[in-house]
């Protein structure tokens, strides 16, 4: 059952100016003539001063009145003009979320939302997590991640890189013999580990280029290449190991 609204004072007012209208204009249209008739003289006669009287004005000019324009003060916005998607703007007065264009319940990703194809009502949601790969070994840090419809560049849909900035070092990578975890597993396997010691640059010998290396390594902790003595920290414990076997060859 629908609900009843309860006429204001004023509203009542215009309903007995336009029935004086009709009566006084209208009579032998509407007592003894057709119901088009009737309808199209008070219409003529007396439309006008109803709509006035109840404030229904089009003060835009587009053709549309405060019954239905939602916007009277704009010539652009009326229930005839083009819907322009994402402006913020509801343009055709239907009232519908101007940022779900195909009108499935979820607002396009590119303003917020999560639909990420705001065309088709059968395609809902589609966004992902992915994940950082700077050193493009094709395995993603774990920390650093955003949420997209697509890859952007550089960013890969794992997250099971242990060292993003050693392009050497991810799961199941083969060992370079440099003293570092290169398949993340927490350990320095037999084929990770230096192939000579202190050898740094894998020249083949120990010389004063793996000196300075191991120097600006100092003070490293965790995946250190120049931790020789395997405590996983750079010191002068490292720089001893080093200097023990300092000039030799590796054969």
């Amino acid at each position: 059952m629908q609900a009843q609204t309860t006429l204001s004072t004023t509203c009542i007012g215009c309903f007995a100016l336009q029935v004086e209208c009709a009566t006084s204009n209208c009579f032998f249209d509407c007592a003894f003539g057709a119901a088009e008739d009737c309808a199209d003289c008070i219409a003529t006669n007396c439309l006008d001063g109803f709509n006035s009287c109840a404030g229904i004005v089009d003060a835009d000019g587009d053709g549309f009145t405060t019954l239905n324009d939602c916007d009277d003060n704009n010539g652009d916005i009326n229930p005839g003009a083009l819907e322009i998607w994402y402006d913020g703007v509801d343009q055709n007065c239907d009232g519908l979320n101007d940022f779900d264009q195909d009108g499935d319940g979820e607002m396009a990703f590119e303003f917020g939302g999560l639909d990420c194809d705001d065309t088709n009502p059968n395609i809902t949601g589609g966004a992902v997590f992915y994940f950082l790969d700077a050193d493009n070994d094709g395995f993603g840090d774990l920390s650093s991640f955003i949420n997209a419809c697509s890859a952007p560049e550089g960013y890969v849909l794992n997250n099971q890189d242990c060292d993003d900035n050693n392009s050497s070092v991810y799961p199941n990578a083969p060992g370079t013999g440099q003293g570092i975890d290169n398949n993340c597993n927490n350990v320095i396997d037999m084929n990770e580990g230096f192939v000579c010691l202190g050898d740094l640059n894998s020249s083949g010998n120990v010389d004063v280029v793996d000196v300075l290396l191991l120097l600006t390594d100092i003070g490293c902790n965790g995946q250190c290449v120049a931790d020789l003595n395997t405590d996983t920290t750079v010191n002068t414990g490292d720089l001893l190991v080093l200097l023990s076997v300092f000039g030799s060859p590796c054969n």
